[in-house]
């Protein structure tokens, strides 16, 4: 087993690295190699020490990749003579260097500029807090737009603009039970305190992170997750068909080592503490999109209203807060006429209303709509009602958000 090679992050930032960067690798080579120049490519100001856990990878041409990498001197490669799985070859990364903090990152996802000082940002706001972990399209609790599934990203947004959305935003972080190991920075304090990944229990992976979490919580420490990075993750490339098998064996042995973590994860979900994150992205990408936005009444409902996205063309293509949509935006918060004046006006703001169109004779949610357009300063015009043959009856309406 040999190390190589000093990673050019600490060179090129100048200092001794903070962090290392852990990636452990048992994965065919597209995967790795995309994920190390994300790594390589993307800017931080934080420094630190590219790490890579060559763990007997059956993938030849990874394998090769990986010794021209450590050969260059863009990575410090560590090769395990036999496979010792996921969760052994993280512990050798997290030995590595006692005086730094630890990004576990699995081989296949992509990071994207400045996500390693947004996620020391996390850490760095409370002492006490062990482990940050990322929003992604695929961290069951953590996924976003749709969280407990691995989401297509076939969005109207990439993930390396969903990524600078949400840094925008900055959203504060959210305690959550249990980090997800997919990519997880881990305080050095708290890997002192708890000790290393359990790798007797969890073999090969899944569950590792679940278990350090809940030890972490008993000694005081937290969890958060970072609302403000978001990194993308294939999820499932390193044990393909063994991956719900291992995942079902891991979830028995985190329940084993902590009874009730089964129902404090249910607890967690129903909850759902990051449901006000996930609303606050999607009206936000709402606001970015190009078109002109006008909220006006729904057609044969007085219950709920509409966002209007108007082409600059005859072409009118009109998106409804309700039901569902081909364009994914499952976390808009459903508005009804009792909702109140300032929580709407904040809504509108948020979503990049432009305008208010209400009708000669306004309902009484209309007349709550041009409060909250008052309120948050919009303009509100009146107009006359829907004719049959008119623009608004050509328009294309399709349904969005979560009822």
């Amino acid at each position: 087993m040999q190390a190589e090679a000093a990673s050019p992050s600490a060179a090129r930032h100048g200092g001794s690295p903070r962090f290392d960067v852990v990636v452990p690798v048992h994965t065919p080579e597209a995967d790795v190699r995309r994920c190390i120049l994300s790594l390589l490519n993307a800017k931080t100001a934080i420094p630190f020490e590219l790490v890579v856990i060559d763990d007997a990878t059956p993938f030849e041409d990874t394998r090769l990749l990986l010794r021209e990498l450590a050969a260059r001197g863009l990575i410090t490669l560590i090769s395990n003579g036999r496979n010792l799985g996921f969760v052994a070859s993280a512990n050798r990364g997290l030995v590595l260097h006692q005086d730094r903090d630890v990004v576990l990152l699995n081989a296949d996802t992509c990071v994207y500029d400045f996500w390693l000082d947004r996620l020391a940002q996390a850490l760095d706001r409370n002492e006490r807090a062990g482990t940050a972990t990322p929003l992604s399209n695929a961290a069951t609790i953590l996924s976003y737009p749709f969280p407990l599934v691995n989401n297509g990203m076939d969005l109207e947004i990439g993930p390396r603009a969903l990524d600078r959305l949400v840094a925008d935003l900055g959203l504060s972080p959210v305690e959550i039970p249990t980090a997800i190991g997919f990519c997880m920075a881990i305080r050095r304090a708290c890997i002192a305190d708890v000790g290393l990944l359990n790798a007797a229990r969890f073999g090969l992976g899944y569950g590792e992170e679940n278990d350090f979490s809940r030890r972490a919580v008993r000694r005081g420490w937290t969890n958060l997750a970072a609302t403000n990075v978001f990194v993308w993750h294939r999820e499932g490339s390193s044990f393909g068909a063994r991956r719900a098998a291992l995942v079902a064996a891991a979830q028995a042995q985190v329940e084993a080592a902590h009874p009730g973590y089964a129902k404090l994860i249910a607890e967690f979900i129903g909850r759902d503490p990051l449901e006000p994150v996930r609303e606050r992205i999607d009206l936000e990408r709402i606001r970015r999109m190009p078109q002109a936005k006008v909220v006006r009444q729904s057609k044969g409902s007085d219950d709920l209203f509409e966002i209007a996205f108007v082409w600059e063309s005859w072409c009118r293509r009109t998106i409804r807060m309700i039901a569902r949509s081909p364009i994914t935006l499952p976390n808009l918060p459903l508005v009804r006429p009792g909702i109140p004046i300032d929580r709407l006006a904040a809504i509108l703001v948020m979503a990049g209303v432009e305008r208010i169109e209400i009708r000669d004779r306004p309902s009484a949610f209309e007349r709550r709509l041009s409060k909250a357009g008052a309120c948050a300063s919009i303009p509100v015009s009146r107009k006359a009602p829907a004719r049959k043959g008119n623009e608004i009856r050509r328009s294309a309406e399709v349904g969005v958000g979560a009822s």
